[in-house]
């Protein structure tokens, strides 16, 4: 007799099991065999189901991941969904069905069976001996998937792409024009954390209710995926017409909606083209409405963005470093440099900035203002992040075997910083390298101190009970506040380079500067001026109090080796002035 894990491995069904988090912790022959690649949900052991489902972008992935944590968090019992699976010389269809562990366990197992045309045909035949309605009903339900969302009965992106090619299609002459409009619902994803999958789904159709009203204008409305709705108008001919109905749009959605005694006002990020201005092609029609909301959000609630060629080309540089970064970790392309830090008063050497660089084959050496940007908005942050501290802190070990005790300066981006992982991030760095969490400082920039909740002064009092210094970096350019800096566990403030680099000839930074200084010592708070390039200057910020100081005047970054060898002349140039 087969035991129980020789059966579920000889199934023909494809079947995955996840844990409590969505990750696939064991998968059957059938599953393993498949090449889905790009596909929905697409996952081996270890991964994640559910970003596996998110990651195309695609409406039925979106289902399919919201429906998952459905069943594991226990709100529904059971998720289903029939999907068509288009590739270049046919189409196939799936059942997917998602319920809770049988064995108490928590997690989930997928089952998902291919609809092969022999069962079609059997399921037809059974059909004409038994109910031919039930195949009728069958098609009917596959057709209606197939073009249109179940939440609320809305049509589809699919729908959307049809309808795009049939109007550009029977309109072809110059003066027939049709505008897009793309509204994403604000707050969504925090109102799903918040209260719920199954309170988010009935926020859905009243949003999707609300769009509907836009009384006599003529308008078709789709929804695309998640909280992201699509309008078809046609007859418009110029972006002022467009603005006029992205109004309408506005007023017909201003009212507050009320969700078991929550109340709410719907509010949009939106974005927009005109076809045939921007385009005929249907897909790349919803790529650049896609672009200009993605755009809208920098721009505020309730402003449409209109799409702009540019966002094409920085799209294309994006995914481009994007992709290039990956490379670049895995081909060890990133360096760190390093810029000394002097103590003002005395001379000494007593400290180092870890600064990253890219030696990007083709470019040269790349500064991080041109990467990091795109390293956060592809979530390679964290692992590059990780590396510099983990580097870094081995850097400064080398240095201190030779001698040479000094502190390390390391930046955190914002996006690395709100990583729930980074406390351990810092503590893994501090243990592989074995660098005293006395010598390192972390750097963060003024944004990242204005969250008033609780996880920020924990995590900065965690680093601090270790003996870990916190700098704030550039400070002044942002939004400087006494309260923060009085409720959070800060050692330093760096005084940005804007104001160093005029100091001596312009009365408003030079006040500027006098001001940091003299709130720094109220608060018994050490200061580095950045940007240092005369020796004018530092003995001024020096007479005035400032503690350090970093600039050109003293060394540019340099790497590891050379930062070594300058360090060692500046040794050599001590003792022999003081022989």
């Amino acid at each position: 007799m087969q035991d129980a894990s020789s059966v579920f491995d000889a199934l023909d069904t494809h079947i995955a099991v996840l844990d409590e988090n969505g990750a696939l912790v064991s998968s059957n022959s059938a599953w393993n065999r498949l090449d889905l690649t790009g596909e929905p949900g697409f996952a081996t052991v270890g991964d994640s189901f559910l970003q596996a489902c998110e990651t195309g972008g695609d409406e039925a992935g979106q289902l399919i991941a919201d429906g998952a944590r459905s069943v594991l968090r226990g709100v529904s019992r059971r998720f289903e969904i029939t999907q068509a699976v288009i590739s270049a010389t046919c189409k196939r269809w799936f059942h997917l069905v998602i319920t809770p562990r049988s064995n108490g366990m928590p997690g989930a197992v997928v089952a998902r069976t291919e609809v092969t045309p022999f069962m079609l045909q059997r399921l037809a035949e059974s059909a004409r001996e038994d109910d031919a309605a039930n195949l009728k009903q069958a098609r009917a339900r596959i057709e209606f998937l197939d073009h249109y969302d179940p939440l609320t009965s809305l049509p589809n992106h699919h729908s959307a792409l049809e309808r795009l090619s049939a109007r550009l299609d029977s309109s072809p002459k110059p003066q027939s024009s049709l505008g897009l409009i793309s509204m994403e619902l604000a707050g969504f994803r925090e109102f799903n954390d918040t209260y719920g999958y199954s309170m988010g789904d009935r926020l859905l159709k009243e949003a999707a209710a609300s769009l509907m009203g836009l009384g006599n204008v003529r308008f078709e409305l789709f929804r695309l995926s998640g909280p992201v709705f699509l309008f078809l108008f046609p007859g418009v001919h110029t972006h002022t017409d467009l603005n006029q109905a992205y109004s309408f749009l506005l007023e017909i959605s201003r009212g507050k909606v009320v969700i078991e005694g929550i109340e709410l006002y719907l509010q949009f990020h939106a974005g927009a083209s005109l076809a045939p201005h921007d385009g005929t092609d249907p897909e790349k029609l919803l790529r650049q409405v896609s672009m200009a909301r993605k755009q809208a959000k920098h721009n505020g609630l309730q402003r449409l963005q209109f799409y702009e060629p540019r966002m094409s080309d920085e799209l294309a540089r994006f995914v481009q470093t994007s992709q290039a970064l990956q490379l670049a970790l895995e081909r060890r392309e990133l360096q760190l440099y390093y810029q000394p830090q002097i103590d003002l008063a005395s001379g000494r050497i007593v400290g180092a900035e870890a600064l990253m660089r890219w030696n990007r084959p083709g470019h040269g050496l790349v500064a991080p203002s041109y990467f990091i940007g795109a390293a956060e908005d592809s979530g390679l942050i964290r692992p590059m992040g990780r590396w510099a501290l983990r580097e870094a802190c081995h850097q400064a070990m080398n240095w201190q075997a030779a001698g040479f005790e000094l502190r390390m300066a390391v930046n955190l981006s914002a996006v690395q910083f709100r990583h729930e992982g980074i406390r351990w991030d810092v503590i893994d760095a501090l243990d592989e390298s074995g660098l005293s969490p006395h010598s390192l400082e972390l750097e963060l920039t003024e944004s990242m101190l204005l969250d008033d909740g609780d996880e920020l002064p924990n995590t900065l009092a965690f680093w601090k009970n270790l003996g870990i210094q916190i700098a704030i970096d550039d400070f002044g350019t942002g939004y400087s506040s006494l309260s923060y800096l009085k409720r959070l566990a800060v050692d330093k403030l760096k005084i940005d380079r804007s104001f160093v680099s005029d100091f001596q000839h312009n009365q408003q930074d030079r006040s500027i500067v006098q001001a940091v200084l003299q709130m720094a010592r109220s608060l018994h708070m050490r200061t580095v001026a950045e940007g240092i390039e005369d020796d004018v200057v530092a003995k001024q910020l020096a007479a005035l109090g400032c503690d350090e100081g970093q600039g050109y005047l003293y060394a540019q970054p340099m790497p590891a080796d050379e930062f070594m060898d300058w360090l060692q002349q500046q040794e050599f140039r001590r003792r022999a002035g003081s022989a």
